[in-house]
């Protein structure tokens, strides 16, 4: 038996018939980002669950912790991190950290938080999908989801890897061309594969800095049966590396450990666009940590706003 499932079915349980008897908004719960060691939630003096990262909890009751355990909420779009072993009460936590803000880090927590009461079910994730990409799809310009041909990497946005693999998914086409073009949809680059995916070192390809591409996949054999995306070629690291380093300036950041600041640095990638760079680090950390809830669900929005709604109710199962 996977008694680890079955704790974490019985976690989940517990926590929706928490939600019935409080019936408390999005807005008023606390999310459990990490946690080390032994971290507990009691609504009341009797019952108590261990806290998991992905979890919500409601602003009542109290969190304890055991000698060396550490647990970092999201309280009201900021962080907290609560560290040392003893009780602490719920509604303080709550009630200390509900002060608006719109400095740097009020906004990266608010764009963590954003979406995340739609993580429970696929039902909730797709109508998410659905009102996002009717404000966002149209200015990102993805592919159209009816193509048989489904893009997956690289997403649009900037591009800063000179050697990139391409890759698809197809359940129908069984050869395949790729076409890489300029803003102009001049073809620069061509290739017939019968895998799906290739490889492409755009530092040979004498890019453009700061230039949109094009590439397009096509079914070698039906010309009519393609899809394609785009992305902005920056080829400079150290840009990216900017965008990582305005982290040093937000005090959870320097808390963090390293496994959190990765998903830090994920997260402001794709606030800055660099949609590619965030997705590599989301692998890895569901890689390292396939039973991390928080980061299924975080890498669950990222997808649905990257247009990847397959890949994101696959998180979901």
């Amino acid at each position: 038996m996977n008694y680890k499932l079955l704790s974490l079915i019985i976690v989940f349980f517990t926590v929706s018939l928490q939600k019935e008897a409080f019936g408390q908004s999005e807005d008023q719960k606390l999310i459990i980002l990490s946690t080390t060691g032994t971290v507990l939630y009691a609504a009341d003096d009797t019952n108590e669950l261990q806290l998991l990262p992905g979890m919500n909890i409601n602003n009542t009751g109290s969190i304890f912790l055991d000698e060396d355990a550490r647990v970092r909420l999201i309280v009201k779009k900021k962080s907290v991190l609560l560290t040392g072993p003893g009780r602490y009460a719920v509604p303080d936590i709550y009630k200390s950290n509900t002060e608006a803000s719109m400095s740097f880090s009020a906004r990266f927590w608010n764009f963590v938080t954003d979406g995340m009461g739609n993580t429970e079910n696929k039902k909730d994730l797709v109508k998410y999908h659905r009102e996002y990409m009717k404000v966002h799809g149209g200015v990102k310009g993805y592919a159209s989801m009816d193509s048989s041909i489904l893009l997956t990497s690289p997403l649009s946005g900037y591009l800063t890897a000179s050697d990139v693999t391409f890759e698809w998914s197809s359940e129908k086409s069984r050869s395949f061309r790729i076409n890489l073009m300029d803003a102009s949809r001049t073809v620069i680059h061509t290739a017939t594969t019968l895998n799906k995916e290739t490889d492409i070192e755009l530092g040979e390809l004498d890019l453009q800095v700061g230039s949109e591409y094009f590439w397009q996949i096509t079914d070698a054999s039906d010309e009519a049966i393609k899809s394609e995306s785009s992305f902005i070629f920056q080829g400079d690291v150290d840009a990216e590396r900017a965008i990582s380093e305005k982290l040093f300036y937000l005090q959870d950041y320097m808390e963090s450990n390293e496994i959190e600041k990765k998903w830090m640095t994920a997260v402001i990638l794709e606030m800055e666009d660099y949609n590619h760079s965030a997705d590599q680090i989301y692998k890895g950390l569901i890689k390292n940590e396939p039973d991390n809830l928080f980061y299924q669900k975080n890498y669950a929005l990222f997808l649905a706003r990257q247009n990847r709604i397959h890949k994101a109710n696959a998180l979901l199962n």
